[in-house]
């Protein structure tokens, strides 16, 4: 932070004496919201957080939440954890699993619920790629390869998209890996994939056109969205043609089964990328799951559930301001503490405070009305462009008491080249001062 901002702040609080940095270390803890910049030995500046996933808290009480970050361009990842009070630390995974990768970026991430086990994606176009899962429960996390197992080693871009959840009402956390052309869905611990592939029914093949930054974290999640079975739902985004999101769900027979897809409702569909982000949430508070949709460069579709084949959305965000990439990233996050939640979305090509292109913008927005209402612009007072503030959001769950049945979650917003978690937006600031 800068130097100049230290007189200022210190009069807030009444400190005499001149600027005592620790005194600045308290009240930057303080503040409203963390801004967690790389670790030691983090190979780059710029290039921390573009990748973000939220996990649950460590299942042994030691922090009241807890997020990961990826490098996009070099191997590098990192594990923050928040205390109850809000102090953010960071610190880089090393592991053999990793310096195998020789350079390779992991550029999709999953949090497997209720362990503390995280997947690494690490495609490599035409040559494959490999998944790894690390247990953040060991010191040092132990890494190990997941899925390079023949056949799937040599599919297209394994590992380009990652999920965990049920899928079939099991104990255990099913895993599910995405290709650039296939699904595979690793049922209660099994070493052996269900797997579909791509289908005029459920279209899964990404075009060789669409640019490389585009394919990073390919948007995959899981849940009950077309009643109470949970289902996949997998992005498509096409390059100047209709994009998808594609639907599949485990049959009565254990086998992984197409249920259907939804295409752009932009006629033409001329650019716009629709699935290239999604999330699941309740944005009306009827207790069903909805489907968030991002469709850059400007919009982002709401599907109230149960989705059945052929829906519309019943809402719509377009960023008539768009700087090109809105909907680049999507989460839902209950801002306002009455029912239903509100969704985050990231355009990191925005202008943010400074307007300097490229700085990057996120927008709070209640979709209860039919085109959407933004609550709250987000930005990065310092940013510059290439920042890319927006580039992933989610919602992190933070519990500052030794046990909570119902943490809160907190917006958390990646950038280039830092993380941002905010204690404030959603009411009551939830830590232990």
């Amino acid at each position: 932070m800068r130097r100049a901002g230290c007189v200022s702040l210190l009069a807030l609080v009444a400190v005499a004496g001149g600027c005592d940095w620790r005194d600045f270390d308290s009240l930057r803890n303080a503040a409203p919201v963390a801004a967690v910049e790389p670790p030691a030995g983090w190979p780059s500046s710029v290039d921390f957080a573009s990748l973000v996933i939220a996990t649950g808290r460590p299942s042994d009480g030691s922090a009241a939440a807890r997020f990961v970050t990826s490098a996009t361009l070099q191997t590098a990842v990192s594990v923050v954890t928040l205390s109850p009070a809000g102090g953010a630390s960071a610190h880089m995974l090393s592991s053999p699993a990793l310096d195998a990768l020789a350079g390779r970026p992991i550029q999709a991430l999953a949090s497997v619920p209720g362990t503390d086990q995280i997947l690494l994606g690490v495609p490599a176009g035409t040559q494959g790629g490999v998944v790894l899962t690390a247990d953040l429960s060991q010191s040092p996390p132990a890494i190990d390869t997941f899925a390079p197992a023949s056949p799937l080693a040599a599919e297209q871009d394994l590992g380009i998209g990652l999920a965990a959840g049920d899928l079939d009402g099991q104990a255990a956390s099913d895993r599910v890996v995405v290709s650039g052309v296939a699904i595979h869905a690793f049922l209660n611990g099994s070493s052996t994939a269900v797997s579909a592939g791509d289908s005029a029914a459920c279209p899964l093949a990404l075009l060789a056109s669409l640019p490389g930054e585009e394919k990073i974290q390919r948007a995959v999640v899981i849940g009950p969205l077309t009643g109470t079975t949970p289902v996949i739902a997998v992005g498509t985004p096409g390059v100047r043609a209709p994009g998808h999101v594609s639907f599949f769900a485990v049959d009565s027979t254990g086998a992984l089964a197409c249920v259907f897809s939804l295409s752009s409702p932009v006629a033409d569909a001329t650019g716009e990328e629709f699935g290239q982000s999604l999330a699941v949430g309740d944005f009306n508070g009827d207790g069903q799951a909805d489907l968030l949709v991002g469709a850059p460069p400007d919009q982002v579709y709401l599907y109230k559930g149960p989705i059945a084949a052929g829906a519309a959305p019943a809402s719509t965000f377009a960023n008539a301001t768009s700087a090109g990439w809105t909907g680049a990233a999507v989460a839902a996050v209950d801002l306002d503490g009455k029912p239903g939640d509100e969704a985050l979305i990231g355009d990191p090509d925005g202008s943010g405070q400074n307007d300097q292109l490229g700085s990057g913008d996120v927008y709070a927005v209640s979709l209860s009305g039919p085109l959407g209402t933004v609550l709250r612009p987000l930005a990065d007072r310092s940013g510059a462009s290439g920042d890319a503030y927006g580039s992933s959001v989610a919602a992190l769950p933070f519990c500052a008491s030794a046990s909570c049945a119902s943490p809160v979650r907190l917006p958390l917003v990646g950038a280039a080249n830092k993380a941002f978690v905010y204690f404030g937006l959603t009411g009551s600031d939830p830590r232990a001062m």
